[in-house]
């Protein structure tokens, strides 16, 4: 009897087809093709990026050699050869939308920066899910060389190069969030940091470099980074991978439900890596998928239960680091669905797909604690021109410079602002949630560690590092050779 019942779950698996009704690549490229060709920047940043010069190597030392000091002749030929392309991206960074189509991934004229490594691209049939984004880590590379082209500038006095090189980064980080993706908002926020980075070197190392226009324009650059209600991740762009995966996996009955298919199935192995186009793999997985089937949640149950996680996890980004108790997974949602080998299974398609956006809502608070710092030394050079001296208190520059005190992401208290050997540090109290007076962790050797700021839940922040995120000015480390770092 068992044979038998098992042999028409077989028949049924095997003969079932999922329906494809919702083109999400044709969707999502919508808004891109409506861009007019003129206001599109990816063309001019693609010209630039074909004609950018490899970076130099460190020269044998610790860290980029900054203005000045030993080795840095390299990296100023480099900046040199690289002007006409770091020209090109100036100009892109003025355009409205990056106007860059899923569907032109591999067109003739994109793949003359990166390898046609997919023959059998097809945009019209392609998931969501195998979308290639190649274009992400060339836009890092425009970004680093900007950044590095704006401390040179400002090194040397030229104020409208620096300014317009920071100003190109912020940019560049709003064109990566043309596409919905979290993976693209990450990107995104990667970028911003780099020019929020060069900006606070500048600020340090040479504060007298940009006018106090140049800075006010900075300052509302700043806070317009986001969409409008802050820097934030988007989480439209996961739904739809996932529920464009759902239809290529489960059948559909027509009212929203439908059974994980054979060929779904192995179609999902494939896009994780553990099968084999064409649905051949190994006997034993295909003898087991009948069985597999029957234990998997139906269609309409794992969307609404990927729906409910996606949810939780948005509302839990909303929320400021000071209002988060524990990891996002540590709750009981979350532990429904993958708790047992057996719920593991159940949702498995929910489980093996989403595990990865699990840390990824603490990234834009800590992008927006590096921002308010940064407006807030904004203020505070401001402040120092005006008047001459540093201010006391972070209350001197409200509201004539600052419109509100920023908040320290960790604990929900005003920014940390203290006055050491008469120089301003702007700093937060790091995962610990201990004001330890502006001073930064250090390794048990006594070499101070520049990874402050990694964020850890309340329950966890006796294992955190013991000291402060020093936010500005930066902690730049001294340039050691190689041979010498011992």
């Amino acid at each position: 009897m068992l044979v038998v019942l098992y042999g028409i779950q077989a028949i049924r698996v095997y003969t079932a087809k999922p329906n494809i009704a919702v083109n999400y690549v044709a969707r999502i490229d919508a808004a891109t093709l409506a861009i007019p060709e003129s206001e599109r920047a990816w063309p001019i940043y693609r010209s630039g990026l074909l004609l950018r010069e490899a970076e130099p190597d460190w020269g044998g030392f610790n860290r980029r050699p900054r203005s000045g000091e030993q080795g840095w002749d390299a990296w100023a030929s480099y900046l040199d050869a690289n002007a006409e392309a770091l020209a090109l991206f100036r100009q892109a960074g003025a355009m409205p939308s990056m106007g860059l189509a899923i569907s032109d991934m591999f067109s003739a004229e994109n793949t003359q920066l990166w390898s046609p490594d997919r023959p059998d691209w097809n945009p019209n049939d392609e998931p969501l899910v195998m979308v290639p984004l190649k274009y992400l880590g060339w836009m890092r590379i425009a970004s680093q060389v900007l950044a590095h082209d704006a401390l040179r500038a400002a090194a040397e006095g030229d104020a409208a190069t620096a300014a317009i090189d920071l100003r190109t980064i912020f940019a560049i980080g709003k064109h990566v969030r043309d596409h919905p993706f979290v993976f693209n908002d990450l990107v995104a926020f990667i970028i911003w940091e780099r020019g929020l980075m060069a900006l606070a070197e500048i600020l340090a190392s040479y504060p007298r470099a940009l006018s106090d226009e140049m800075l006010r324009d900075l300052a509302h650059e700043l806070a317009a980074l986001g969409d409008g209600q802050g820097i934030r991740l988007r989480w439209q762009g996961e739904r739809d991978t996932f529920h464009d995966l759902i239809q290529r996996t489960y059948t559909d009955d027509g009212h929203g439900d439908g059974f994980l298919s054979a060929r779904g199935l192995l179609d999902f192995r494939m896009f994780l890596g553990s099968g084999k186009p064409g649905g051949s793999t190994d006997w034993i997985q295909h003898a087991s998928i009948p069985a597999f089937s029957a234990v998997v949640v139906g269609r309409r149950e794992i969307v609404e239960k990927h729906d409910r996680l996606i949810s939780r996890w948005q509302a839990e980004a909303c929320k400021p680091l000071w209002e988060r108790r524990g990891d996002i997974t540590d709750d009981k949602q979350w532990e429904e669905l993958s708790g047992s080998p057996l719920w593991r299974v159940r949702n498995y398609l929910l489980v093996e797909f989403t595990p990865y956006l699990q840390r990824a809502t603490v990234r834009p608070e800590i992008v927006t604690q590096r921002r308010d710092a940064l407006q807030t030394a904004i203020a505070l050079e401001l402040y120092h021109r005006r008047e001459g001296c540093w201010p006391e208190s972070l209350d001197m520059l409200v509201p004539g410079l600052l419109p509100v005190i920023p908040r320290d992401r960790f604990d929900g208290k005003a920014l940390k602002y203290r006055l050491v050997d008469g120089k301003p540090i702007l700093y937060s109290v790091n995962a610990d949630r201990d004001d330890d007076a502006g001073r930064p962790p250090t390794s048990p050797t006594g070499n101070i560690l520049n990874d402050a700021g990694t964020w850890a839940p309340v329950m966890d922040q006796e294992d955190a590092w013991d000291g402060d995120w020093v936010l500005w000015p930066p902690i730049i480390d001294p340039l050691i050779a190689d041979d010498e770092d011992d």
